[in-house]
């Protein structure tokens, strides 16, 4: 993409979608995003960023999907 050009909206993924794939809550995106530990925006993520949290954060996005699993089990 050129230097100052904008990302077009199809190029993030939703929230919705990020949580269901790393099998969390969408709240929990919502919260590693307001602790600006996962880049994203109203628009959404974009697929590099998801990537680089997966990457960087594994340790903590297991602990949030054995939360998610034992909410779920209530």
């Amino acid at each position: 993409m050129p230097k100052g050009e904008k990302a077009s909206p199809s190029s993030f993924l939703p929230i919705e979608e990020v949580a269901t794939t790393l099998k969390v809550q969408p709240s929990q995106v919502l919260e590693w995003m307001q602790k600006d530990q996962l880049r994203g925006s109203d628009s959404g993520i974009k697929p590099y960023d998801l990537k680089k949290f997966q990457l960087d954060h594994h340790a903590e996005i297991r602990k949030a999907q054995a939360k998610a699993l034992k909410d779920g089990q209530k």
